[in-house]
């Protein structure tokens, strides 16, 4: 089974416009409103493919309810914390530009002590049911990156490789604690480096960079994946260095394609598949949820589809 651990979920309203116009009136054509947050779309991927999972973290009023009927609707195994205040809800404006998406994000709702130390007793008896523990997001106010290296630390302890999604300083002090996989794209990957990763060989010598930390930090068994969005993706391990080649497809939003290339990938590894195979997967399910609206997922018809079509090289 496959756990993922969501801190700080949301509820996503896309707004779609005909160009952005600030400081003026934007009509806008269409809405949409989904479940959001890194563990979430991961779980949600991992069980459209028919996968084993659940979702966790902290959910709180109405749209934590609403979070909750999205995952019952797709089948969707969770087991949330409740908290007094609402989940947050983060806004997206689509401007037809085929550019990225212009986001705003609130900070989340407060989690005391009382409510970690809730969490953290549901915690370890899903961690000992886990082959995988994914952590992706940010954490919403009360909570640090202690926190999060603390799980990482549990999993560790367990016996259960685990996985990290985040930004900025909660990527430097999480990956200080040895996760086994890593996934940052190419603007995270710089501000970690301090550099741009300007082209594929950039990629590819920031993955290794990755895979040099993980191991100093204890990680037994470093996986390092960096995403080039529409240029594919790369793949660092001991034995070797790989590169993902883009799946062409015609894209709408590429929100949560991050998220569901590591669940097909976390869920082809439950299956006993290679780390390659298990990228060819990743790109089908990055590419399929990047034919979607808004912030919905890739359907399991597309990713089988698009999979066949994926190709991953060794470079070494």
């Amino acid at each position: 089974m496959i756990t993922s651990v969501t801190l700080n979920p949301c509820i996503d309203e896309t707004l779609f416009v005909d160009g952005l116009l600030v400081h003026d009136r934007n009509e806008v054509r269409l809405l949409e409103v989904d479940a959001g947050g890194k563990g979430v779309n991961l779980s949600r991927i991992v069980a459209a493919l028919g996968g084993e999972t659940v979702a966790i973290g902290f959910l709180g009023g109405g749209p934590g309810a609403f979070i909750r009927q999205v995952l019952d609707r797709q089948g969707v195994r969770h087991s949330f914390t409740e908290l007094d205040q609402d989940t947050r809800t983060n806004f997206i404006v689509e401007d037809g530009s085929g550019r990225p998406p212009t986001v705003f994000t609130q900070r989340g709702p407060d989690v005391t002590e009382v409510r970690w130390s809730e969490f953290s007793g549901s915690f370890d008896s899903w961690l000992r049911q886990s082959k995988w523990l994914a952590i992706g997001g940010s954490v919403p106010p009360g909570l640090g990156p202690a926190h999060v290296v603390e799980l990482g630390r549990s999993a560790r302890a367990h016996g259960v490789p685990w996985f990290l999604d985040a930004d900025g300083d909660l990527f430097a002090e999480g990956l200080k604690a040895g996760p086994d996989l890593i996934k940052p794209n190419r603007d995270e990957a710089a501000r970690w480096l301090g550099h741009a990763v300007k082209d594929q060989q950039d990629a590819l010598d920031a993955a290794l960079r990755f895979l040099e930390a993980q191991s100093r930090a204890g990680a037994q068994d470093p996986t390092a994946v960096v995403s080039l969005g529409s240029k594919g993706a790369v793949l660092a391990r001991a034995e070797g260095t790989w590169v993902g080649s883009p799946i062409r497809v015609e894209p709408k939003s590429t929100i949560g394609s991050g998220d569901s290339m590591i669940g097909a990938m976390l869920h082809r590894r439950c299956l006993g598949e290679t780390w390659p195979e298990a990228l060819a997967w990743g790109l089908a399910a990055g590419a399929a949820t990047a034919m979607t609206d808004g912030t919905q997922i890739g359907q399991r018809a597309d990713i089988e589809r698009l999979a066949s079509q994926a190709l991953v090289n060794r470079t070494s």
